[in-house]
């Protein structure tokens, strides 16, 4: 994915994904390659840092980059 969205984050795990009949995503993306719980966002309110955590299934058939780089552990942004 190329581009930008934006999504106001719960504070808490917010998943980011393609949306299914069992599972809804804060953040839903369409298109092939998407899996339903492709990614997590973790956003901590009290002291505002967010931390990607990638697919736990296969990260490198649903790839999670940041920057053009491969994340295959969880990361803070």
């Amino acid at each position: 994915m190329s581009g930008m969205s934006k999504f106001a984050l719960i504070d808490g795990d917010n998943k980011i994904g393609k949306k299914t009949d069992s599972s809804t995503p804060e953040v839903p993306l369409k298109g092939s390659g998407i899996a339903p719980e492709h990614c997590k966002i973790n956003f901590n309110q009290d002291d505002r840092t967010c931390t990607l955590m990638p697919n736990n299934e296969d990260t490198q058939k649903y790839a999670v980059k940041v920057n053009g780089e491969l994340v295959e552990e969880p990361l803070t942004l």
